[in-house]
């Protein structure tokens, strides 16, 4: 069978590929530049991640990994303002890669006007200035990647700072992490034939279609951040939804107007080890 993958470097000009592979290595890197951060340890009712994009889904992702494990309420801020019951108890966190995101900077400055205690993770702009002026943690990251392919430098300072309030110990995970990434690496390298490389096979089958994404709890991240990659590696319309949400509403839209749905195609996310019968 032809492998229709040899020449991406092709239509794969900004060398994505090469950037998201090094994942496991960004992970490591990024531990690394938050060894010395210390977080002075203060009374917080709740906790606020603002962010937009590529940015934001680090917050998407804590949020769902935590869910039955963190002891405050954790929500993910996705806009200019921040909600009416931040305040002096908030921990409120903001990621910009570039560190110029405008409804980011927007929401920080609400945040110091409410008295919210702050820290900022970016590769620098004003985010940095601001933080810097006012005597605010801020986590400085390198710079030179597109904001998607930096989720590494996004994410695992913000779960260090988890770690450093005592909400989560997340060492053993994080090596897991690291190990099972490398072994999606190899599962998944260009270097690997159509017949045995998994994403290869998805890429090929959903080409051509309206990709729709389902993701049950934790795995409702990924399916929004696999989304936004198809929007903006692969230049497609595409959708995620949740389970068992979607079970009361987006079913009933597959059932009419066939001429659309046979254009479309699903990716379900799923864990068997967890997800209850019902799903």
């Amino acid at each position: 069978m032809v492998d229709p993958f040899k020449d991406i470097e092709s239509f794969d000009r900004a060398g994505m590929l090469n950037l998201i592979s090094r994942f496991p290595e960004d992970i490591k890197r990024a531990l690394e530049l938050t060894e010395s951060i210390e977080i002075e340890e203060t009374e917080i009712d709740n906790i606020i991640i603002s962010g937009m994009g590529g940015s934001a889904i680090s917050g998407d992702i804590i949020q769902a990994w935590l869910r039955e494990r963190s002891i405050y309420p954790i929500y993910v801020n996705r806009d200019y303002d921040l909600p009416g019951w931040a305040g002096r108890k908030t921990l409120a966190i903001f990621l910009s890669y570039s560190g110029n995101t405008e409804e980011t900077i927007s929401s920080f400055n609400f945040a110091i006007k409410r008295g919210c205690r702050c820290i900022s993770i970016s590769s620098g702009g004003r985010l940095e200035e601001e933080s810097r002026k006012r005597g605010i943690p801020h986590i400085k990251i390198p710079s030179g990647y597109q904001p998607r392919a930096a989720i590494a430098y996004l994410l695992f300072p913000c779960i260090r700072i988890f770690e450093e309030l005592g909400i989560v110990e997340a060492g053993s995970e994080i090596r897991e992490c690291m190990e099972v990434s490398r072994e999606v690496r190899e599962e998944n390298g260009m270097n690997v034939e159509l017949e045995k490389n998994p994403a290869k096979r998805i890429a090929k089958e959903i080409k051509d279609t309206f990709p729709n994404i389902y993701g049950w709890k934790y795995l409702v991240p990924v399916a929004r951040r696999w989304r936004t990659q198809i929007n903006e590696n692969s230049k497609m319309i595409a959708r995620f939804d949740e389970v068992p949400e979607c079970n009361h509403n987006d079913v009933v839209g597959w059932t009419q107007r066939n001429e659309i749905s046979s254009l479309s195609s699903c990716i379900l996310l799923r864990d068997r080890r967890y997800e209850t019968r019902r799903i």
